[in-house]
């Protein structure tokens, strides 16, 4: 084989490259010199280095692409020359032309000629009224009756008109079912019944009206229509061509303008558009009422297409509901009239006399106060009357503000700009607010600004609910918030508060959908001040997934003993099985079967085993059952209330008792009214439909989708699915057997009985926020006539606790949503009386109370925007001049500042206790001092233990705890001293790790062979402090409980133990009675501690978590693993 020397392979690689760059510059400009071309071709056939036919196939694509790119280009410049050579006939700056005559007199145009000032020079001519309506046309017309038709075609059996039998019915027998399920007397369903029955003899009323005595055919009604169609249009040409004729050119110069392409546009559009805002006040009246005649015309002419064509499609509903549409005559408000005729022009509809009715009435309320209209499904609410009110009340003083639910706001957006932003000329603003935008003051007089620039110019505001509470939440925020504390911010919240009261002066607000923007569910909450953990807690998640766990255990027998009442989905997969109670028979057996389990030591947070037989049996009673009297419960309270128990059991019973745990298996679905949110947070959160979580809302009805079917009986049609619980439900209210047909009627009976029981139970809710409103009024006014005098009382109303205590919400058994408003509602007699009148009786039985408690506690809807707290600033170190002298000289002072007992950082809480205070443990101060606040406490921010020193004093070894820079400021010094000894120390949070309790693990220096390290009563505590898990013996586990007052032996049953295994003074024995200081018991605040220290993690199944729940160790427990 011939081998290659290294030059001449280099040689031949310097050719082969040379020669490839060659041929590349080569390639490129065959290519290049080829365009412009769709796809290149080389014809050129040599040796080449490159693949040629690749080339030629990978070049093809992007020749194609630049080709087509270049004719859209030529396309498009072709079009813009075509655009140049055609006269703009938009408003333009004209300048003033002179022509000379040939006599030399010159003819000049003294005005410019815009369409606007044409109207100023020009006599407005006579324009012919519309045709009449072909209503009237029709009634005089022989043998002709619209409603003849309809009814014809509902008698043939192609329209189902509802029987008035069926709804008579229906009344009598919601009158007749005159209890809610609750058993409470209806007063709140009877006034239902009332208003259903006014209702009713309406609906009598106006098909009583119908006319049968008629009969027409299609073919002579079409001719009617078409008729009259061609007659409105002869009358719209006729007034478009003299009002032209009026405003078209006349003299020399003005025709000569016109042939120069310059003179203004006449078109309908331009002609109306001068009605719109820029232009009205300038025009003169004769015009007004010329434009305004012509407008009414060209609507007439719109009204006979939409007829014509709703007859031609058989559209006869539709037909029937255009005919009671009718051009309004003009009125004496000229310039409301004439937006709201060109809002119609440009919507292509014709508002119906009930719609502007309600226009006016909500424009101007006839009772001079807030106003609430209710219109039938399909009335034209969002599409027809909220853009005329809109319109309306946008007359230059008032901020018109259209309010609209989240979900609906892009629409209500498109509509109220294809409304009102063409011809009307009206514009639309829309401003988000939230908490999340940190505002300065020129952001707030930004906003401010906006709002002046909207009235200014008429426009319209486009909001939601939460971006008006939220702007009124801000300006309270910023002026009651403790962190506002320098002058800018202050200035900003004053600002707010001065926009607001703005506002609240001069805005108008139309509600849409104004029942569920008004829902007493429906609010926006501000977080303020330092979080807190919620009470109970971890407690209160811990417990919750554990009972969880048991009802996976009990969920199958329970569907064995009441099949068809539970639902049970397992595909022994692994994950959790889904759960659903049908029926209320087999949730109280399920929660039977979880309480038993509880009451044998389930739990691994508490156990009923120290109790004594009656206070373990009365304790199973209090976490099952509701209604017990405080007699009856006061001895478990004696017993369990100043333990770290009881907390515990009040969860037990807000779960099992309260029916926490039942509602959430029966009343809500996974991913379809909770779930999780993943971008938010792991928690649950409320979704708004399937798999579509809430954006906002954080939160322990009947979706009647035929109310959107507008034309049910007349080609639509609904079926009804209901999942097993509604049908029993449905099947009880109506006293229907399990066989028995469900009927149209019994649904809506049901969804009626639902709709006050509902009302019911929110009555308490409607109540509350009344009296908040009536009192934040009062507050409002007082602070704005003296707002240094008043600024707590303002305060005072509007800042609430974010959450109620276990005792508040579960303890008492008498407890109502509304315990302690008695008081409150007597200064508001108009809520009284209501509430009196439709709120549950004061003997509300189980049923009631458990639903108010999911109703009102659980489930109220708030659109939270939760703001964290802000970063801690850390402290500055510093190391004290009395802890290098300790190192040096090894004194130890006492009383200086440098020192401090071990546990008194963890000020405001239990471990104050004398308890804790050892002469031989302390810290120092850089070691407790965390974070520079004045409202947090260390507690918030515990430093871990890692290091500890050591000095030899005359009452024996103290031992000092050290921050990390400590020790790397003074290791040099420890190093060379001979006084103290450093230490390395870990708590021991796993049972396979090693204990550190020796103190002997790299000590500097070396620690002499007599070392024999901290006694037990040092290392107890330091390891307590520390967040150590697990212990080394059963020596150390009995000192631990005698330190702490806890029982290490299997008791009997005349020791007198408290239920987390503390045992007060009075009931010591042996060394108990010596070793143990605390008068309390310790349980409560230990767990507290360890839960800090493991940041939320579950330590329950550690020697410590063990101990802190009661439980004894055995010798098993302290085995390796």
């Amino acid at each position: 084989m011939f081998a290659l020397s290294s030059d001449e392979r280099q040689r031949r690689i310097t050719i082969f490259n040379q020669r490839r760059s060659s041929e590349a510059s080569e390639l490129t400009d065959i290519l290049m010199r080829q365009w412009p071309c769709r796809a290149p071709v080389i014809t050129e056939r040599r040796d080449w280095v490159f693949d040629i036919s690749r080339l030629e196939k990978e070049s093809a694509p992007a020749f194609q692409t630049w080709f087509q790119n270049k004719e859209l280009r030529e396309y498009v410049q072709d079009i813009q020359r075509t655009l140049d050579e055609v006269y703009r006939s938009a408003p333009m700056q004209l300048s003033t032309y002179a022509f000379a005559s040939n006599n030399d007199q010159t003819a000049s145009v003294s005005n410019q000629h815009l369409l606007p000032q044409l109207f100023t020079v020009r006599d407005a001519p006579c324009v012919p009224s519309p045709a009449t309506s072909l209503k009237d046309s029709l009634q005089g017309h022989q043998g002709f009756s619209i409603d003849s038709l309809v009814s014809s075609r509902a008698a043939s059996g192609k329209c189902n008109t509802p029987s008035l039998d069926d709804l008579q019915a229906l009344l009598i027998e919601l009158r007749s079912n005159t209890f809610l399920q609750s058993g409470d007397p209806a007063a709140i369903q009877l006034q239902y019944a009332d208003d259903l029955e006014r209702s009713f003899q309406s609906l009598k009323k106006e098909i009583g009206a119908a006319d049968n005595r008629y009969e027409s055919s299609k073919s002579q009604m079409l001719d009617v229509v078409r008729g009259w169609y061609i007659s409105c249009g002869e009358r719209l040409q006729a007034a478009r061509e003299i009002i032209q004729a009026s405003l078209s050119p006349r003299s020399l110069a003005e025709k000569t303008i016109f042939s120069a392409g310059l003179w203004p546009s006449l078109t309908p559009r331009s002609i109306l558009g001068v009605l719109g805002l820029v232009a009205y006040d300038r025009l003169p009246g004769p015009w007004r009422r010329a434009l305004n005649s012509y407008a009414r015309t060209l609507l007439t002419y719109q009204h006979a297409c939409r007829l014509l064509n709703y007859l031609r499609k058989n559209s006869f509903e539709e037909f029937t509901k255009e005919l009671e549409s009718t051009v309004i005559e003009a009125e004496v408000d000229e310039e409301e009239y004439s937006i709201r005729l060109l809002i119609q022009i440009d919507g292509d509809f014709l508002a119906r006399s009930i719609q502007i009715d309600f226009t006016k009435e909500m424009a101007s309320p006839s009772s001079r106060n807030n106003t609430v209209l209710q219109l039938n499904m399909g009335e034209g609410k969002t599409s027809v009357i909220a853009p005329l009110v809109a319109a309306s009340l946008s007359d230059g003083k008032a901020l018109v503000r259209v309010v609209v639910l989240k979900p609906l706001a892009p629409s209500m957006f498109q509509l109220l700009v294809h409304r009102l932003g063409g011809l009307a000329n009206r514009r639309v603003f829309y401003m988000p607010f939230s908490r999340t935008p940190q505002l300065k003051i020129e952001q707030v007089e930004q906003v401010q600004n906006l709002f002046t620039e909207c009235v200014n110019k008429r426009g319209i505001l486009l909001v939601q609910p939460e971006h008006i509470l939220s702007f009124k939440l801000m300006g309270l925020d910023r002026k009651f918030n403790p962190r506002v504390l320098d002058s800018s911010e202050s200035l900003v919240a004053n600002r707010l508060l001065d926009s607001q009261r703005w506002l609240d002066k001069n805005s108008r607000d139309i509600l849409d959908e104004s029942d569920e923007i008004l829902h007493v569910k429906y609010q926006l909450v501000y977080t303020i001040g330092q979080q807190q953990p919620l009470d109970g807690s971890p407690d209160r998640w811990s417990i919750a997934q554990q009972i969880l766990t048991l009802v996976r255990k009990h969920a199958e027998e329970v569907h064995r003993l009441h099949p068809g009442r539970i639902e049970v989905q397992d595909d022994n997969s692994g994950r959790y099985p889904r759960v659903r109670i049908l029926q209320d028979e087999a949730g109280v057996e399920l929660v039977r079967l979880i309480a038993e389990d509880v009451a044998g030591g389930a739990l691994d947070q508490c156990s009923f085993n120290l109790f004594q037989p009656n206070l373990r049996s009365l304790a199973l009673d209090y976490i099952t059952t509701l209604d017990l009297t405080s007699q009856d419960i006061r001895p478990l309270e004696d017993h369990c209330k100043s333990s770290a128990i009881w907390s515990i059991i009040l969860i037990l019973r807000g779960l099992l008792a309260h029916g926490i745990l039942q509602f959430v298996l029966k009343e809500k679905r996974w991913r379809v009214d909770y779930g999780l949110d993943p971008s938010r947070t792991m928690l649950a959160v409320p979704y708004r439909a399937k798999d579509v979580p809430s954006l906002r809302a954080e939160f322990n009805r009947l979706i009647q989708g035929c109310m959107r079917m507008r034309k049910l009986g007349h080609g639509h049609s609904v079926m009804f699915f209901a999942p097993p619980e509604v049908d029993h439900s449905i099947r009880t209210v109506c006293s229907l057997g399990s066989d028995g047909d469900i009927h149209t009627k019994h649904i809506l009976l049901w969804a009626m009985l639902e709709s006050c029981t509902e009302v019911v139970h929110r009555i308490s809710q409607w109540a509350q926020q009344g009296i908040d409103h009536s009192n934040r009024e009062r507050a409002k006014i007082q602070f704005n006539a003296s707002p240094d005098a008043y600024a707590g009382i303002l305060q005072s109303t509007w800042m609430q606790k974010e959450a109620r205590t276990l005792d508040e919400m579960f303890a008492s058994p008498q407890l109502s949503t509304m315990a302690g408003q008695s008081h409150s509602l007597k200064e508001h007699p108009t809520i009284l009386e209501r509430y009196l009148k439709w709120a549950p009786s004061t003997s509300i039985d189980a049923r009631v109370q458990e639903e108010q408690e999911r109703e009102v506690i659980l489930e109220v809807e708030t659109e939270r925007q939760v703001e964290r707290p802000p970063k801690a600033i850390p402290a500055t170190h510093r190391v004290h001049e009395d802890l290098r002298t300790l190192v040096h000289t090894g004194v130890f002072n006492s009383d200086s500042s440098a020192f401090t007992p071990l546990f008194k950082p963890l000020t405001g809480s239990h471990f104050e206790d004398n308890g804790w205070a050892s002469q031989h443990l302390y810290c120092t101060h850089d070691f407790s001092i965390t974070i520079q606040s004045v409202h947090s406490t260390s507690s918030d921010y515990l430093r871990p233990i890692h290091w500890v020193i050591s000095a030899a004093q005359t009452t024996g070894t103290i031992y000092i705890v050290l921050s990390p820079h400590e020790v790397n400021e003074l290791l040099p010094d420890i190093r060379r001293s001979n006084k103290v000894h450093l230490h390395h120390y870990s708590p021991r949070v796993t049972k396979a790790m090693k204990s550190f309790e020796d103190l002997a693990l790299h000590c500097i220096p070396p620690l002499p062979l007599s070392w024999t390290g901290p006694d037990l009563g040092v290392i107890t505590r330091l390891n307590l402090w520390a967040g150590q898990l697990y212990l080394q013996d059963q020596r150390v586990y009995r000192y631990l409980c005698n330190f702490l007052g806890l029982y290490s032996w299997q008791p009997s049953e005349e020791d007198l133990i408290q239920p987390d295994g503390f045992i007060k003074p009075e009931h010591r024995r042996a060394s108990l009675i010596s070793d143990c200081a605390f008068e309390r018991s310790p349980v409560h605040y230990l767990k507290q501690l360890l839960s800090s220290r493991r940041k939320g993690m579950d330590f329950f199944s550690t020697h410590m978590g063990k101990v802190l729940r009661g439980r004894l160790l055995i010798d098993e427990d302290f085995h390796s693993a």
